[in-house]
C-alpha cells in the first residue's frame, strides 16, 4: 500500500535527506534489489518507490553536490515535520502546481496532478510497457495547463 502522499515531506532513513514526494509507483520499473541502500529491505523489486525532490544541501552533504530528484524504497522513508527545519530545493515546485499547505504543512498537489497521477498509475500513460519519463510528464502537465486556461 502506498504510505506517503503526493507533496508530504519526508526523510530518508539512512541517507538523512529530507525531499517532498512528487510521484509514486505501487513497485519500481527496474530491477534495485543491488541498490545501496536495500540490502536489509525484504523483496524491493515488489515495494513502493517513491519519485523525491531531496533538499539542496542535505544532498550536498550525504553525496557531494546536488541532485534533483531521488528514486526511493518506500522502507527507507519516514514521514519529515516542516517545525524541525525547512526543506531547500535545488528548483522550486511550481506554485500553480504544488501549493503550500500551511495548515497542513506540506505541498498540495493541483487537481490537475491529482488527475494524471490518477491516470498515469492506472496504465493510461503508458508507451512500449514503460512508464512516460518525468520530461514527458512535464511537458503533458504544461500542455494540460495551457488547454485549462483556454
Amino acid at each position: 500500500a502506498i504510505y506517503f502522499k503526493l507533496g508530504q515531506t519526508v526523510k530518508h532513513k539512512l541517507f538523512n535527506f529530507k525531499g517532498v514526494v512528487v510521484a509514486w509507483d505501487p513497485k519500481p520499473h527496474m530491477d534495485v534489489s543491488q541498490w545501496d541502500g536495500l540490502q536489509d529491505v525484504d523483496n524491493p523489486n515488489e515495494k513502493p518507490f517513491y519519485h523525491v525532490r531531496p533538499d539542496v544541501n542535505d544532498c550536498i552533504r550525504e553525496f557531494g553536490g546536488p541532485r534533483s530528484w531521488r528514486y526511493v524504497c518506500q522502507d527507507n522513508l519516514e514521514p519529515y515535520d516542516l517545525k524541525h527545519g525547512r526543506i531547500e530545493l535545488e528548483m522550486e515546485l511550481d506554485e500553480e502546481q504544488w501549493g503550500w499547505d500551511k495548515e497542513n504543512g506540506w505541498f498540495a498537489p493541483s487537481e490537475e496532478i491529482k488527475v494524471c497521477m490518477s491516470l498515469w498509475r492506472c496504465g493510461h500513460f503508458v508507451l512500449s510497457n514503460n512508464p512516460l519519463s518525468d520530461l514527458t510528464l512535464f511537458v503533458f502537465f504544461r500542455i494540460s495547463s495551457c488547454m485549462l486556461k483556454m
